[in-house]
C-alpha cells in the first residue's frame, strides 16, 4: 500500500472520529450550552453562524494570491474547497495542521511543495503578526491593553519582518540554489497583498466574533473597538500556545480578562460558546466540501488553470 493511501485512510478514520467527538460534546453539553444561550438573541447568534462561513472565501483567497504570487496556477474555488475540506485538522493540538491539511490537498492537484509550504508558512506568520499588531493597536486606541503584554507586540514586528521578501525570500533563494533548484519567490507588492489580505480576513472574523457576543445583553456596554481588539490579541496570543488546539483555555481566559474586570471563569464560558458555533460551521463545511470533492479532484494529477 502506497503512502498516499495510508494518508487517505488515516484521513477517513480521522474524520468519522471527528465526527463522533463533535456529536458527543454537542449530546453531553446540552444542558450546559442551554444554560449558556438561555436569554441569548437568536438572530445574533444565527448572523454570527452565517458570517463565520466567510472566513473560508477569504483564507482562500489569501492562499490563491500567494500560490500565484510563486507562480502557481490554481483557481480561487479550489483553494476555498480545499479550506473547508481540511478545516477539521484545527482540532490536532499544533496550531499548524490545518495549514498542513490544506498544502496536502492541494499537491494532490499537482502543486509543487516548495509553493505550498512557503504559502502555508506565510499565512501563519502573517495571522500571529496581524492578529498580536491589529489587537494591540484597537485595545491601546481603546485604552484596555493589558498591562505586562507588551511583548506580543514586539514579537508581531519581528515575525512581519521575518515572513518579508528580503528576509523569507533570501532564505528561500539561498536553500534551492544548495539544491540546484529554482523557486520563485514573491515581490513586495505581492507579500503586501497578502498582508492587506489577512488583514481583511482578521477583521471580517473580529466582526463575526462580535456579532456572537453582541447576542449577550451583558455585553451590550463593551465598545467595538475592544471586542474586536480583544479578540484578535486573545486569538494571537493562543495560537501561541501549541499544545492548545487553537488556543483553547488560553484564548478564552486572556480575552475575559480583557473584556471584564471579574468573573473571569463565567466569562470565559460565554467567549468558549463562540467555538460552538465555528463547530457547527466546521461540520457543515466539511461535510458539504467532502460530498463535493469529486468535482474538485482531477482525474489525473496536474495543475489546475485559471478561469
Amino acid at each position: 500500500m502506497n503512502r498516499r493511501k495510508i494518508l487517505s485512510r488515516l484521513r477517513i478514520v480521522y474524520l468519522v472520529t471527528a465526527a463522533a467527538v463533535i456529536i458527543w460534546t454537542i449530546v453531553t453539553r446540552w444542558d450546559e450550552f442551554g444554560q449558556l444561550f438561555d436569554g441569548a438573541r437568536p438572530a445574533w447568534l444565527a448572523a454570527s453562524l452565517v458570517m463565520s462561513f466567510g472566513m473560508f472565501a477569504l483564507s482562500g483567497v489569501l492562499w490563491r494570491h500567494l500560490l500565484v504570487a510563486h507562480g502557481e496556477s490554481v483557481t480561487l474555488g479550489s483553494t476555498i474547497h480545499v479550506a473547508a475540506r481540511a478545516v477539521l485538522a484545527r482540532y490536532v493540538p499544533g496550531s499548524i495542521w490545518f495549514a498542513i491539511g490544506r498544502a496536502t490537498l492541494l499537491s494532490r492537484l499537482g502543486l509543487g511543495a516548495g509553493p505550498l509550504t512557503v504559502t502555508a508558512a506565510t499565512e501563519i506568520v502573517l495571522s500571529v503578526a496581524t492578529t498580536i499588531a491589529g489587537g494591540a493597536m484597537l485595545l491601546g486606541l481603546a485604552g484596555a491593553f493589558p498591562g505586562g503584554a507588551l511583548w506580543a507586540v514586539g514579537a508581531a514586528i519581528v515575525l512581519v519582518g521575518a515572513a518579508s521578501p528580503a528576509v523569507a525570500g533570501r532564505a528561500i533563494r539561498l536553500i534551492a540554489s544548495k539544491r540546484g533548484a529554482q523557486l520563485a519567490t514573491i515581490s513586495w507588492r505581492a507579500y503586501m497583498g497578502a498582508a492587506g489580505i489577512s488583514v481583511a480576513f482578521w477583521i471580517w472574523s473580529g466582526l463575526t466574533f462580535t456579532t456572537y457576543l453582541r447576542a449577550f445583553p451583558v455585553t451590550d456596554s463593551i465598545g467595538m473597538a475592544t471586542l474586536i481588539g480583544g479578540f484578535l490579541f486573545a486569538w494571537g496570543v493562543g495560537f501561541l500556545a501549541l499544545v492548545a488546539p487553537q488556543g483553547i483555555g488560553v484564548f478564552e481566559v486572556t480575552l475575559a480578562a480583557i473584556l471584564f474586570d471579574s468573573g473571569v471563569g463565567e466569562t470565559a464560558l460565554l467567549i468558549g460558546g463562540y467555538r460552538l458555533i465555528t463547530l457547527i460551521r466546521d461540520a457543515i463545511a466539511t461535510g458539504l466540501a467532502e460530498s463535493t470533492a469529486s468535482k474538485f479532484t482531477p482525474s489525473k494529477t496536474h495543475p489546475t488553470q485559471d478561469q
